[in-house]
C-alpha cells in the first residue's frame, strides 16, 4: 500500500461516514494516526473536498447520466475524492487516481458502482481541458485561483443571468449561503470573504506569556527545527507566531512543555479581551475545548476560572487542552443546555464565547460553510440570545464592577452586534465599552467579534 493510497482510503472513511460529527474535527484527530509522509496528502483532501463540495456536485450531477444518483455516501465519497485531486492536486498520475477512487468503492456494492467511479472520473481527465487564468466568466469554464478548466458543456450557472450564483459556485458556496453573505456584508465584502475561504491558512501559535516572549520562541523553535519559517507578529496582543513552513509540533520540547501552544489568530485575541488580573473571579460560560480557558489561565494564573462545561466530555476536554498548556486545571461547573437562569457568584468577569456560524474562519473550518442556511443561523441566534442574557442576568447579580465578554469567530452582525443590542435592550444598565470587530484579509488572520459589557 502507498502513502498516496493510504491517505485516500483514511480520507474515504472519514466522508463515508458523515454522521458521526464534523469532518474537519474527526480528520484532524485522525491525522495523527497516520505515517508522518501520509499526513499532508490526508489533510489536503480532508479540507479540499469540505472547500469544493459544491462544484464537486455540480461536476456529478452533469455527469451521472440518465439521472444515475450517488445516493451511497461510500460512493459519493469515491467520485469527490477523485475528481478533487484530479482537478485542484498537482503531481499525481491520473491513472492512478482513477484507479485507486474505483478500489475505494466497497466490493459489496457491485460492479456497477465501481464502474460509475471509473467512467465519471476516466470522462472528466478526457474533457476537463487545462487553461491559463483570466478568461471571461462562463457557464463552461471553472476558474480558480491558480487554475483553470475549460470543460465541452455548461457546468455552473450562467454568469449573465446568475452573477451570484456563478460566484457561489467557483468558491464552493451554495447561492443561498452567498444571498446571505451579501446580504450582511454587501456584494464586494461577500465575494472577498468567499475568495479568502479557499485559501490555505497559516498556522499560528502562542507562546506562554508567563515563560516566553514571542521572539525567544522563534529563536528556540528555529533551533529545534533548522528551516522552520516562523516569525513573530508583534502587533498581536497574544504574540502570535505565523508558521508558513513546515513546523512539527509533535517533536517540539516546546510544544511538550506547553511553552507553545496551537491557537487561531481571533481566538488568541479574546483572552487579553477580557483583560483577567490575578484574585479575579471569572466564569468562562461556554468554554469548551479549553483554549481560551487555558489563554486566561496563563494571562493570570492567581484568578479563579470556572469552566462552564455541558458534559463529562466537555469537561475532560478542558482539562487536557490546560495540561496540554502546562496551566493550572480550571473549576468545573456543569451547566444546563437549556439554563436560563443566573449563575451564582460572585464574579468579576463572564465570558461568553458563544457557538456560532465560524464564517469569519471559514479557511481553517471549511465545512462551515455548508451550514450557513437560514435554520442553522436562526438556531444559532437563538442560543446566542440566550447565552447572553444569561450572562447578563448574572452579572448584574454579581458585583457593581463585573463585566462581560461576548465573542464569537462570525463576521455577521446578525450573530454578533445585533445579539449584543439585543441583551442591552433586555437587560438594562450595560453598555458596550470596547468592541473588536475584524474580518480575516491575509492567510494568518481570521474575522471574529467581541464585546466588552460594563454597567453604566
Amino acid at each position: 500500500m502507498t502513502a498516496r493510497s493510504r491517505a485516500r482510503i483514511e480520507a474515504h472513511r472519514l466522508f463515508s461516514a458523515p454522521e458521526r460529527g464534523f469532518v474537519e474535527d474527526r480528520a484532524r484527530a485522525r491525522a495523527g494516526a497516520l505515517p508522518p509522509s501520509e499526513r499532508p496528502l490526508f489533510r489536503e483532501l480532508c479540507a479540499g473536498v469540505l472547500r469544493r463540495r459544491v462544484i464537486l456536485d455540480l461536476l456529478l450531477d452533469h455527469y451521472l447520466s440518465s439521472g444515475r444518483r450517488y445516493t451511497d455516501e461510500r460512493l459519493a465519497a469515491a467520485l469527490r475524492i477523485g475528481l478533487y485531486e484530479l482537478l485542484f492536486l498537482d503531481g499525481s498520475e491520473p491513472r492512478a487516481v482513477v484507479h485507486e477512487c474505483v478500489e475505494l468503492v466497497p466490493t459489496r456494492l457491485g460492479r456497477r458502482a465501481r464502474g460509475l467511479v471509473n467512467g465519471v472520473l476516466r470522462r472528466v481527465d478526457r474533457e476537463a481541458r487545462r487553461e491559463a487564468p483570466g478568461g471571461a466568466p462562463s457557464a463552461d469554464l471553472l476558474e480558480l485561483e491558480d487554475r483553470a478548466w475549460r470543460f465541452p458543456e455548461p457546468i455552473l450557472p450562467d454568469p449573465d443571468e446568475d452573477a451570484l450564483g456563478h460566484a457561489a459556485a467557483v468558491r464552493g458556496f451554495t447561492r443561498e449561503a452567498a444571498a446571505r453573505l451579501e446580504s450582511e456584508l454587501g456584494p464586494e465584502g461577500a465575494r472577498a470573504l468567499m475568495r479568502n475561504a479557499n485559501r490555505r491558512p497559516v498556522p499560528t501559535l502562542r507562546p506562554d506569556p508567563r515563560r516566553l516572549t514571542a521572539e525567544e520562541a522563534v529563536a528556540r523553535l528555529r533551533e529545534e527545527q533548522p528551516g522552520a519559517e516562523v516569525t513573530a507578529r508583534p502587533d498581536h496582543p497574544a504574540g502570535l507566531l505565523a508558521a508558513r513552513g513546515l513546523v512539527d509540533l509533535a517533536q517540539s520540547e516546546l510544544f511538550r512543555a506547553g511553552l507553545l501552544v496551537p491557537q487561531g489568530d481571533f481566538a488568541a485575541r479574546v483572552a487579553p479581551f477580557v483583560a483577567p488580573r490575578d484574585g479575579e473571579r471569572i466564569l468562562d460560560l461556554c468554554a469548551a475545548p479549553g483554549g481560551k480557558t487555558a489563554h486566561l489561565a496563563s494571562l493570570a494564573p492567581a484568578a479563579r476560572i470556572v469552566a462552564g462545561v455541558l458534559d463529562r466530555a466537555a469537561a475532560n476536554e478542558v482539562r487536557e487542552t490546560c495540561r496540554r498548556a502546562a496551566v493550572t486545571a480550571p473549576e468545573i461547573l456543569h451547566v444546563a443546555a437549556d439554563g436560563d437562569r443566573p449563575i451564582a457568584g460572585p464574579w468579576d468577569a463572564i465570558l461568553v464565547d458563544a457557538p456560532c456560524s465560524n464564517s469569519g474562519v471559514l479557511a481553517r473550518r471549511p465545512e462551515a460553510r455548508h451550514r450557513l442556511t437560514p435554520d442553522v443561523l436562526s438556531e444559532l441566534a437563538a442560543l446566542q440570545t440566550r447565552l447572553l442574557r444569561v450572562a447578563l442576568a448574572t452579572a448584574a447579580a454579581a458585583s457593581d464592577d463585573c463585566r462581560v465578554i461576548y465573542a464569537t469567530c462570525s463576521v455577521l452582525g446578525s450573530e454578533n452586534r445585533a445579539i449584543v443590542d439585543r441583551g442591552l435592550a433586555e437587560t438594562p444598565g450595560f453598555a458596550v465599552e470596547a468592541e473588536i470587530a475584524l474580518t480575516p484579509d491575509a492567510p494568518e488572520e481570521d474575522g471574529g467579534y467581541a464585546a466588552r459589557l460594563r454597567r453604566v
